[in-house]
C-alpha cells in the first residue's frame, strides 16, 4: 500500500482493516466476487483478500472495477464507501480458495466438512480439525450433516454466504 496523507493506493493486499476510518482508497482491477443489493466484495486478482464496499451503482459479479471511496466502519468492520466507479469491464467469475488457509481478508473461499451445531443463523462446521461458523440460513441442515460451503471469509474467520445455492448438503 502507498499512502498519500489520508488517501490510500491498494497496490497490494487487498484490505480496508488497516486504512483508516474516512480514509480515500482508489482500487484498480478489482473483480466483484460477491454481490447482494447494494453491498458487493471486490477481490484481488490472486483472489487472496478482498473488501466489503457499498454502493449505489449496480454491479455483477465477475465485472472487473476501477473505483474511488471512502473506509467506513460498522458493526460488521471496515468497508469501503465507493464514491464513483470510475472504469467497469466484463471479467470472469472469481472463483473461490479451497481450503482453511485462506480465511482471512474477506477471501470468497470453499469448505467442506461435518455440521456439529446449528443456531437459529448459523451453523457450525467441522473442517481440518477446526471448527469454522458459517452465516446462513440453516435451513435443511442437521448436525451430522456434510455440506460444502462457499463463502466469504471474514476478519473474525466466519463464512458470510452469498446466497442459499452456497450451502449444499453432501450426504
Amino acid at each position: 500500500k502507498a499512502a498519500t496523507g489520508r488517501e490510500v493506493i491498494i497496490t497490494g493486499e487487498l484490505t480496508a482493516s488497516s486504512a483508516t476510518a474516512e480514509s480515500g482508497i482508489a482500487a484498480a482491477g478489482t473483480a466483484v466476487s460477491s454481490q447482494a443489493g447494494g453491498t458487493f466484495y471486490a477481490s484481488q486478482p490472486n483472489r487472496l483478500g478482498s473488501v466489503r464496499c457499498v454502493t449505489t451503482e449496480n454491479v455483477a459479479r465477475g465485472e472487473i472495477l476501477t473505483f474511488n471511496g471512502v473506509v467506513r466502519s460498522d458493526k460488521n468492520g471496515k468497508y469501503v464507501q465507493i464514491t464513483k466507479i470510475t472504469s467497469r469491464r466484463n471479467g470472469e467469475q472469481v472463483r473461490p480458495l479451497a481450503g482453511a488457509a485462506s480465511l482471512k481478508n474477506n477471501a470468497l473461499v470453499r469448505l467442506w466438512g461435518k455440521v456439529t451445531a446449528v443456531g437459529e443463523d448459523n451453523f457450525t462446521i467441522s473442517y481440518a480439525g477446526k471448527t469454522h461458523t458459517v452465516v446462513a440460513s440453516p435451513a435443511n441442515i442437521a448436525v451430522g450433516d456434510f455440506v460444502i460451503v462457499t463463502g466469504i471469509a471474514d476478519d473474525s474467520g466466519k463464512i458470510i454466504t452469498r446466497n442459499q445455492s452456497d450451502v449444499v448438503k453432501n450426504n
